[in-house]
């Protein structure tokens, strides 16, 4: 039930975005988060949103026109091995074909929560010493700073009681 919960409130956000362009609440991309040890559960439970059925919750045409603009991606691949020719991170490499694509819409990102949230949040203050865009790209995780860069993104925690608690480091990540 809660699978088909949030493939109703993506298409309703595609829906709602449509009929009132340039209105920053309704998201036009989505990026689910799941627990890494669930993860051989909830991922085939989440592919469940390709066969949702938009017009359960959208009028015709616009309900089958969305259908064909939902697009997923499951951010599993492992980094490649040392000394690689290979671009180090795979699913960085998804997110970034993603980005280049004029209007992107409708992507919905599934990634392990542990590669996105932070190592050491940064809680320093000294606002004296500002950091270059290299210091922070090396700070941030080359995911987590693609994701972060996809348009009109809206976050979903598969499992939220995980991020139930200040004290947790998911839901530290995703207040910053």
């Amino acid at each position: 039930g809660k699978t088909w919960l949030m493939a109703a409130i993506m298409y309703l956000n595609l829906y709602l975005g449509e009929q009132n362009p340039g209105d920053a609440r309704f998201a036009q991309n989505f990026c689910v988060l799941i627990p890494s040890a669930k993860k051989s559960s909830i991922l085939p439970s989440l592919r469940s949103i390709e066969r949702f059925d938009p017009a359960w919750v959208l009028p015709e045409p616009a309900a089958g026109r969305l259908r064909q603009v939902l697009r997923f991606e499951v951010l599993d691949a492992p980094k490649t091995a040392a000394k690689s020719n290979r671009i180090q991170n795979p699913n960085a490499h998804k997110v970034g074909q993603h980005l280049m694509q004029p209007g992107l819409t409708g992507l919905v990102l599934v990634v392990n929560a542990e590669k996105v949230i932070l190592d050491r949040l940064d809680d320093s203050t000294d606002a004296l010493v500002e950091k270059t865009d290299d210091e922070r790209d090396k700070a941030a995780n080359e995911l987590r700073h693609l994701i972060g860069r996809v348009p009109g993104l809206q976050l979903m925690v598969d499992e939220v009681h995980g991020a139930s608690t200040r004290e947790l480091q998911l839901r530290q990540a995703l207040q910053r």
